[in-house]
């Protein structure tokens, strides 16, 4: 293998991914594209970031640069999107996304092994000439930030709207809520 930590971080963010279609609040861009070219996107997108982690040669160190960069920003946008469930330590609690309490140890860990996985990546297998990639992969996450809530809202409505597989988590976090009430 000869990017390990490439190929962990793009493991680890796919995994997020997959988890949040699993857990029932969709996949990013999904509100834009639709859930099936959303699917096919993201697949596409850790297929060859994957594909080149392992095989790329000195050609694609930008492109995994940057990749690493997006890894490292992905999970950060969840932090500045998202409420944390105390100060200090960043966690996210129930609701983020949509999501019932009893995933978000989980979540919280899948985003935290992007995050240093990503980190590892970068200082140990991306060249110093090309950080400058992994920081402009960083900076293009962060208008996801402000997408997200907008996600969220399109979830909500998906879900009372037309109830599926892959929003199911709306409806179970907020019918809990509403019992609580």
């Amino acid at each position: 293998m000869k990017r390990p930590f490439h190929t962990m971080a793009c493991a680890a963010v796919a995994a997020h991914h997959a988890f949040e279609l699993c857990a029932g609040v969709g996949l990013v861009f999904q509100h834009y594209i639709g859930l099936r070219p959303s699917i096919a996107l993201w697949s596409g997108v850790f297929g060859l970031w994957w594909r080149t982690a392992r095989r790329g040669g000195a050609r694609s160190e930008p492109a995994l640069a940057f990749c690493a960069g997006v890894g490292l920003g992905q999970a950060l946008v969840h932090y500045l999107a998202w409420p944390w469930v105390r100060p200090g330590v960043p966690l996210l609690g129930e609701g983020t996304e949509g999501m019932p309490r009893r995933y978000m140890p989980a979540y919280n860990a899948l985003l935290y092994a992007g995050m240093a996985l990503s980190i590892a990546a970068i200082v140990r297998e991306v060249p110093r000439r090309h950080r400058a990639w992994s920081a402009v992969g960083l900076l293009a996450t962060f208008p996801l930030a402000i997408d997200a809530r907008h996600h969220a809202r399109w979830m909500i409505r998906q879900a009372w709207q037309n109830p599926a597989w892959w929003n199911r988590a709306f409806i179970e976090t907020h019918a809990r809520v509403e019992q609580e009430i």
